[in-house]
């Protein structure tokens, strides 16, 4: 199994973390991503599905876990040829602001590439997480 873990601090209070991450069609404000699309809306943020789409890769992912104020955790069901692809993104209250902590984990489906998804993702997510905390300072 290999392993991404970014993180990021945000003057903003952990609720305006979370919210960003509930409004999945924020995030190609805040991040690398070019385009978003909702597929299964849920009034509970748990169980929606997006659709992302960066430079020419679409990938689409269901929300499985939100505690508001406090994390965000997805599953990608299709898009990368990665297996048991799962992100946690953990927010936490630290001296006025957030510590913003985004996890994933995930198996290569080719031997001998997890190596160069870790490199790739682990950019990715480090734009995405400053992204974030940037955008919820700003709200």
């Amino acid at each position: 199994m290999s392993e991404v873990r970014v993180t990021a601090e945000s003057t903003a209070p952990p609720h305006k973390v979370t919210a960003l991450l509930a409004d999945g069609q924020s995030w190609p404000d805040w991040s690398p991503i070019g385009e978003a699309w909702i597929d299964k809306q849920s009034d509970e943020v748990v169980g929606e599905v997006r659709r992302f789409k960066t430079g020419r890769t679409v990938s689409i992912e269901e929300v499985v876990a939100f505690e508001p104020g406090r994390r965000l955790q997805y599953r990608l069901v299709e898009g990368l040829p990665l297996r048991d692809y799962l992100s946690t993104i953990y927010v936490e209250y630290v001296d006025g602001g957030s510590a913003i902590t985004w996890h994933s984990t995930f198996e290569a489906r080719r031997p001998g590439t997890g190596g160069i998804y870790r490199w790739m993702l682990r950019r990715f997510l480090q734009d995405m997480v400053d992204g974030l905390a940037k955008a919820a300072a700003a709200e």
